[in-house]
């Protein structure tokens, strides 16, 4: 539990969580398995040409929708931790 009251507190650090979300993504860049729609079974390569056409890439909203869950989880945490924090002060007679 340390641990993870430790990393938040790193992490609600704006400069130090910038810092460890940049070095995350360029490690994500150079390690992330892409891989083509037009390879699973049952998606029609017509609708992944239109989406193509389109200028939407498949790789970039996968990549957005990951963030976008991360940062979600995140917040979803820090909600948590600040509970369970203030349920100890209050238990503790803390304040």
């Amino acid at each position: 539990m340390r641990a993870l009251a430790l990393y938040y507190r790193f992490a609600e650090n704006p400069t130090l969580a910038k810092l460890a979300g940049d070095i995350r993504e360029q490690e994500l860049a150079r390690t992330r398995n892409t891989f083509d729609l037009r390879e699973f079974s049952g998606v029609n390569p017509d609708y992944i040409d239109r989406l193509e056409a389109l200028g939407i890439s498949m790789a970039a909203v996968t990549a957005e929708l990951e963030a976008e869950g991360v940062k979600s989880f995140a917040s979803a945490w820090k909600a948590l931790m600040d509970a369970m924090e203030a349920s100890r002060k209050a238990a503790s007679g803390e304040e």
